[in-house]
Order: structure tokens, then sequence, then C-alpha cells
């Protein structure tokens, strides 16, 4: 019985540390996000425009800056020099992993849950 107590406590305790460290990275991205305002920021630190098809907006114009709850960061919309739309550049994933692995984390420990709290005790005798 100590076993599967042991186990159900880990479960909790996966489940409680992925739950608190997606929610203060995530929280920690969207402040580093919005420090200074998103529109500087995009000015400023980007990100930029890098591949070809970028090359038709100029950062001469009206820039619009967001963030981007998938990827956890900095989304910046430039004006394109035709006038014609935006060239959006999104943030990498990298900054997204370290949530990912976090939120594996508590679906593991969820997972161990219900399986430890679905099984049958071995050596319970039933009358």
């Amino acid at each position: 019985m100590s076993s599967k107590r042991t186990i159900l406590n880990v479960a909790r305790a996966l489940i409680v540390a992925g739950s608190l460290f997606t929610l203060a990275w995530v929280s920690l991205m969207w402040v580093a996000a919005h420090y200074s305002g998103v529109q500087y920021r995009c000015l400023v630190a980007g990100p930029f425009q890098e591949s070809p098809p970028y090359a038709l907006s100029s950062e001469a114009v009206e820039v619009r800056g967001s963030f981007s709850w998938t990827r956890l960061g900095r989304v910046c919309e430039w004006e394109r020099a035709d006038g014609l739309g935006f060239v959006t550049a999104l943030p990498d994933w990298s900054w997204a992993l370290p949530a990912l692995l976090a939120i594996l984390i508590s679906v593991i420990g969820l997972a161990l849950l219900v399986v430890q709290t679905k099984a049958k005790p071995k050596d319970a005798s039933w009358k």
C-alpha cells in the first residue's frame, strides 16, 4: 500500500510542478514581450524579416506588435512598402519548448494518477 501512496504523491508533485512552471514561464514570456511596449520592441528587438518574401516590407512604415500564445513571443507585423498589407514576422518555437515540456510532465503525472486510482488493490480480500 505504501508504494501506491508513493506513486500517488509523485504523480501529484509532477502535476503541481509542471503546472506551476508552465504558468511562470508563460507569464515571464508575456512580460518580456510587453516590456517597453510591443510596437517599440518590434522596432528595436524584432523579430525582423529575414527571408526574401519579407523584402517587400519597409521598416520605415507602420509596425504592429502583439503576443503569440502559441509560440510564446512577440509577433511583429510590418507594413509592406507597396501598401498592400502587412508581412508577419513570428518568433521561433524555442521559447515555447520549456512550457511544452512542463505540460508534458503534468500530463505524465495525471496519467500516473489515473492509472493508480483505477488499479485494484492486490492484497485486498473480497468476501
